[in-house]
């Protein structure tokens, strides 16, 4: 069959191969005795379908409603094997991991990570709007709103620096949160621990500054995935434990020219960070999935320039441009539906490029305290639709 729908009720719908494009619904229960095959197909099952010493093999559609039973709900017999690349109760999408409801996980360690990497640390610590030298700390706080994938996130963070000859050494450690909605009734929240370190370096003949941060985290997350079993909304939900990490590489021209009374300052930085998804297992609801743990790296190049205009001698302002393009790189899970039968999913990598604008104002309450508050807008791609940061450097 290509592109057309096939109906059954009870009884048996073949002995041999069965072979479509278009849609299968079950109302009753059906046998199938040999070969399935659902390239592109719907499986809309109200009743049951009994594969027995058979393959399914369903190949970038979607099996909707209840799984596929043998007598048992979620069950098949153990001579069955099964090939999945499609969706298994509106949960997965074919080939793409990560905008599946197991792949929201990600989504969320990498909302934590980024909003810390790129909320108040999108610029360096020398960039930190005073001349000082010596010693000092910051806190800052942030909020970020992903509209792309329903998915808030917050940032608390205090930090310590100091200056050793041309190099200025921070250690930072912070929390964050992040929630996000998922369709059918899901949820997915995250909380994270994390730590901090970053090495600047001012060349003392041409301005220019190196640095070198480097980020882990660690994260407690649960997942509760809605779903439908026939025509009865269902609620599985896993707890499950992850982690983090990156290291960024920037180099800072600043002031390099004036444009129009702003001074000029571009940026170039390389970031190479990894994620990890420890194992897990759902409870409840009609259709509990297990599984297993996953990796995903990611590497991106940013490219940006910061216009400076001082408003005041306590007062500037900032005007920061970027550019983004970040590699994600394969990752897999495998899917358990019970101890007889299990699949992999895999996200075979992407690649995305976006765009951020923002402004920034720097107020200087004394010589040695700063006070800092951003707004940066994002187009559709890795970074939050728009975050708000503020923060407070002290010098001493």
């Amino acid at each position: 069959m290509s592109g057309s729908t096939l109906t059954t009720t009870a009884g048996t719908l073949t002995s041999g191969t069965l072979n479509t494009t278009g849609t299968l619904t079950l109302s009753g229960s059906t046998t199938t005795g040999g070969s399935t095959s659902l390239s592109g197909s719907t499986i809309a099952n109200t009743g049951s379908l009994n594969i027995s010493s058979s393959t399914l093999t369903l190949n970038y559609g979607t099996l909707d409603t209840t799984f596929i039973t043998n007598g048992i709900p979620g069950s098949l017999s153990p001579s069955t094997t099964g090939i999945f690349a499609g969706s298994i109760v509106n949960d997965f999408q074919p080939g793409n991991l990560l905008t599946s409801q197991v792949g929201s996980m990600f989504t969320l360690i990498r909302s934590g990570l980024n909003s810390v990497l790129f909320g108040s640390h999108h610029r360096t610590l020398l960039d930190n709007g005073m001349d000082n030298t010596g010693s000092g700390f910051w806190a800052s706080g942030d909020y970020a709103r992903h509209h792309g994938n329903s998915t808030n996130a917050s940032v608390g963070e205090f930090g310590f620096y100091r200056d050793v000859g041309s190099l200025r050494l921070g250690l930072g450690a912070g929390a964050n949160q992040a929630r996000q909605t998922l369709a059918l009734g899901g949820s997915g929240r995250l909380n994270s621990r994390y730590v901090l370190l970053e090495s600047d370096y001012r060349s003392p003949a041409s301005g220019w500054v190196g640095s070198a941060t480097a980020y882990w985290g660690s994260s407690t997350a649960t997942l509760a995935r809605g779903y439908m079993n026939g025509v009865t909304p269902e609620l599985s939900t896993g707890d499950a434990t992850g982690s983090s990490w990156a290291v960024r590489l920037r180099g800072d021209w600043g002031d390099l020219a004036t444009l129009a009374g702003l001074t000029v300052s571009p940026y170039l930085s390389y970031t190479h960070a990894a994620s990890r998804l420890n194992g897990y297992t759902e409870t409840g609801g009609a259709l509990p999935l297990t599984y297993s743990s996953m990796n995903q790296i990611s590497r991106e190049i940013r490219a940006g320039v910061t216009l400076l205009s001082h408003l005041s001698e306590q007062t500037d302002l900032r005007f920061p441009l970027e550019l983004t393009h970040r590699e994600n790189g394969s990752a897999t899970v495998i899917v358990a539906v019970n101890p007889l039968f299990s699949f992999p999913m895999s996200n075979p990598g992407n690649k995305q490029n976006w765009g951020r604008a923002g402004i920034e104002l720097d107020h200087r309450l004394d010589a040695q305290t700063v006070l800092n508050g951003a707004t940066i807008l994002s187009t559709l791609g890795g970074d939050s639709s728009w975050l708000a940061t503020i923060s407070l450097k002290h010098a001493f």
